[in-house]
């Protein structure tokens, strides 16, 4: 090698006449030695060619770097084709190899298999595994070592080019991070991300309860990728990508061992799951509810991989059943038509190892370039003992092509688009913010939908030459809402964004209630310490304690905040309680769901006339006080206070019946002027004025 400071691939070929014979390469420079470890196969079928392959990439620093070979054990080598590949190679993707075999942590991921790849909101990239093996990371060895397991799914985080995982367990003590719970197990089949959710499609594999060939849906939550569940999937599939309103379902048609087809259907966002809303794309060139008449959209093999390279240019990636190309076609839309079948890249052949799941990297497509991925598994009398004495034969292969040149769909400009849009809500109304990829618009209209297909305008907003705008409106009611931006530019070309989905769960934490009698109303005082999407609130009045909502009338209703931090005082006002006991009871949204408060008692006993029901006689008077109480049993108070508040007389009293006649026996007479009587009652007070002469 040169004096170029790069990254490199070693690739070299080999067999022994002795199963397992230990072989030592040295990337040996200024540096010092970079040397890693092999066990080279015999070879397992004398009709076949023997040979295998093997490789190291390496990085070096300016100086020239010499290959050193060890054969370390008594036998015979057979070594051939040495090759060097540099990261300026056009088909094999140097820089993406090195970054596997270096950059897992210890312990990490050893190898695995199907490794399909999502971009996730953050910029991360998920990638999904099969069976992989987990434990003692080694570049320097192509042996792997005792400390391993395998399990059966997983994902492996990409950030920045170093890998962290999200499994069960820990590293050095994995588990699969989604298990049937029955004894068999799941392998991915795809994943997408959904309502802010990574969905993985899982395979059901195994003969525990004849339950083999299911089709589940898994979720993790973003941004911490933490299980929260699996639902049946009805519909296999094998891979999915999502554009505009729609998410993309590719599955594969099998006829016979060998015969494979690719079909396609669709869904809206958030409906994945739900396998009656999928339209199956057919024969027709139309869209049907039913899978019948369903068009092959390619022959030879089942997509494992498509991807939107820009408006009107879309690629499918396979590789075909028993074969050593990994393939790609091209189509001006997601349901074709599919043309252009062209090989971007051929797998080294080595004896009883085969290549299947071909993929494209999320993260790939720098000025065109795309990185794929093909996983290998060695089909001889031994598979696991051939696996762990040469970790490349059950492994992730990587190449790469630049699409956008292969392609004969040139991306199409948008005439505009979103690069965010969120949706909150602001005290009583729903505030949508949004920018542009480009300046420069006549106006927007904010569309609001409760099914993806009826559309309504709810706020017009003026354009601008900024590229952040936004606009409200009054607060949705309860539910699922979906809302869409249609972007008028300085030219009035239109453009409608893809939707914001939010669920409205109006919420109210009720902090206070009282009720009180004043005169012959009930006021009700209330409060809240916060709300969110909170409309208002139902003032009930019952004659009976009760479950039965029959029997409970709504007295008034107060409008609430909407959504507040903040405490809120409210007050309501039944105007005519009924004579005796009143229950009263609020009812409010308690997270999304009818809510009540604790119910307040109010005993009310109408008095007809105050004149004839109280009388204080005579009037002025000269010592003598009389106090006549109609139509009221029970306790009363009765005080004489000066007008400064001087109590100069108080007495308790029993009154019952129609009329109760009281003389007050005051030990003195009280000094001439004026005075407040004040007649007390359980509920209220009455007072009146008195002179004394």
């Amino acid at each position: 090698i040169g004096n170029s400071a790069r990254t490199y691939l070693l690739r070299f070929w080999a067999f022994a006449d002795q199963n397992d014979a230990l072989l030592t390469i040295n990337m040996k420079s200024i540096a010092g030695d970079n040397i890693c470890t092999y066990k080279i196969s015999r070879r397992f079928d004398l009709a076949g060619n023997g040979w295998q392959a093997y490789e190291f990439p390496f990085k070096t620093i300016s100086g020239p770097v010499t290959l050193e070979v060890s054969l370390n054990s008594n036998t015979t080598y057979y070594l051939d084709d040495f090759e060097i590949f540099d990261d300026t190679n056009e088909s094999v993707d140097v820089t993406t190899q090195y970054k596997w075999w270096y950059n897992n942590p210890n312990p990490g991921w050893i190898s695995g298999d199907n490794d399909t790849s999502v971009k996730l909101p953050d910029g991360r990239v998920a990638w999904i595994f099969s069976d992989s093996f987990m434990g003692t990371t080694d570049p320097h060895t192509n042996i792997m070592g005792s400390n391993r397991r395998i399990i059966n799914n997983l994902v492996v985080v990409e950030k920045d080019n170093q890998f962290t995982y999200a499994i069960q367990g820990t590293p050095g003590n994995s588990g699969s991070l989604f298990s049937p719970g029955n004894g068999n197990i799941f392998w991915n089949n795809g994943a997408i991300v959904e309502n802010n959710k990574l969905k993985v499609v899982l395979d059901e594999v195994g003969d525990k309860d004849g339950n083999t060939g299911r089709t589940w849906l898994g979720t993790l939550s973003l941004p911490d990728l933490k299980v929260e569940g699996q639902v049946r999937l009805a519909h296999g599939l094998s891979a999915l990508m999502e554009d505009g309103e729609y998410i993309y379902i590719y599955y594969g048609e099998s006829i016979g061992n060998f015969e494979r087809y690719t079909k396609v259907a669709r869904t809206l966002k958030g409906q994945l799951v739900n396998v009656p809303s999928w339209e199956y794309y057919t024969n027709d060139n139309t869209w049907s509810k039913t899978e019948t008449n369903v068009k092959r959209l390619v022959s030879g093999a089942v997509a494992s991989h498509v991807l939107k390279l820009g408006t009107g240019s879309y690629v499918m990636n396979a590789v075909p059943n028993l074969s050593s190309e990994i393939v790609v076609w091209f189509a001006p839309s997601p349901e074709g038509p599919w043309i252009n079948r062209t090989v971007v890249y051929n797998t080294p052949g080595r004896e009883s190892v085969l290549s299947y799941f071909g993929h494209i990297d999320a993260g790939s497509g720098k000025d065109g370039v795309y990185t794929f991925t093909y996983s290998s598994y060695p089909f001889n009398d031994n598979p696991l003992a051939m696996q762990l004495n040469d970790k490349g034969v059950y492994t992730i292969h990587y190449a790469k092509a630049n699409l956008l040149k292969l392609s004969p769909f040139a991306p199409k400009s948008d005439p505009d688009s979103l690069t965010s849009i969120s949706g909150s809500s602001v005290g009583k109304n729903m505030v949508v913010k949004w920018t542009t990829a480009i300046a420069g618009h006549d106006h927007f209209e904010i569309q609001e939908s409760r099914d993806l297909a009826n559309w309504t305008t709810v706020a017009n907003v003026a354009g601008g030459n900024g590229k952040s705008f936004q606009g409200q409106f009054a607060n949705p009611q309860p539910g699922v809402v979906f809302y869409r931006i249609k972007l008028f530019d300085n030219a009035k070309n239109l453009t409608t964004s893809r939707p914001l989905r939010i669920t409205v769960t109006p919420d109210a934490v009720l902090s206070a209630f009282t009720a009180t009698l004043q005169g012959n109303k009930v006021r009700l005082n209330f409060s809240t310490s916060a709300e969110a999407f909170n409309p208002g609130f139902i003032i009930a009045r019952s004659k009976e304690l009760t479950y039965d909502q029959s029997k409970w009338i709504a007295i008034d209703s107060v409008g609430g905040a909407g959504t507040k931090g903040t405490v809120s005082q409210y007050q309501g006002v039944d105007n005519n309680p009924a004579t005796g006991n009143n229950y009263y009871v609020i009812a409010y949204y308690q997270k999304g769901k009818a809510g009540y408060s604790a119910v307040r008692l109010v005993n009310y006993n109408p008095i007809a006339n105050a004149a004839e029901t109280l009388a204080v006689y005579p009037n002025p008077t000269g010592g003598d006080i009389n106090v006549e109480i109609a139509n009221h049993t029970g306790k009363v108070n009765i005080a004489l206070s000066t007008l400064y508040g001087k109590e100069v007389y108080s007495g308790q009293f029993n009154v019952a019946g129609e009329t109760t006649k009281i003389k007050l026996n005051l030990d003195q007479k009280p000094a001439a002027g004026i005075y407040i009587l004040n007649i007390i009652y359980k509920d209220r007070t009455e007072s009146r004025k008195l002179i004394v002469q």
